[in-house]
């Protein structure tokens, strides 16, 4: 699993001394939290157990451990892929044991919730349309002008529009 230069700053961070290991559990139950339920961020800050941490420090780790689980479910990393990139962040190894394991148990989770968020666009189901047609005069009023046709008139007109349609669902799939 690849992640950028200032992930793995964070997640060394997080190994580091500067935070002790109940704050680092503590941490991790709520960046595990925070993807599960969409919950605010300021959580870490308004967190009693971990207010002794330097809050740049605090937002550096958890976003990075964010990026570590979020990245290892959509890539679906396993176990020793997980474990030797906590290695090379030079994590301690109670803690690369725990966040193996904090992954391990979620994993499926984490997955289900990846897969309930899409970025793809809407997709046309019916259209319903008004043709608006002014006329201005030189005095800038407006005047409605009346649309009539035949039968054939309208039943060509709905022939253009569905080549239209056709033709938009081409170009939508290249």
């Amino acid at each position: 699993m690849e992640l950028s230069g200032s992930t793995v700053t964070g997640l060394q961070l997080a190994g580091s001394s500067s935070i002790d290991d109940k704050s680092f559990n503590r941490l991790t139950q709520l960046v595990l939290q925070s993807i599960m339920e969409d919950t605010d961020p300021s959580i870490i800050q308004d967190d009693g157990k971990l207010s002794k941490i330097n809050q740049g420090m605090l937002k550096e780790c958890y976003s990075s451990l964010i990026i570590l689980l979020i990245e290892g479910a959509r890539t679906d990393t396993d176990t020793t892929g997980m474990r030797s990139t906590l290695e090379d962040c030079k994590l301690t190894p109670d803690r690369i044991e725990a966040l193996v394991t904090l992954y391990n148990n979620n994993k499926a989770k984490l997955r289900a919730r990846l897969g309930r968020i899409r970025s793809s666009f809407p997709y046309l189901i019916d259209v319903n349309w008004r043709l608006d047609y002014y006329i201005k005069e030189g005095d800038g009023k407006k005047k409605d002008v009346i649309f009539s046709c035949t039968q054939e008139q309208l039943q060509d007109l709905v022939g253009k529009l569905k080549d239209a349609s056709k033709s938009l669902e081409k170009f939508s799939q290249q």
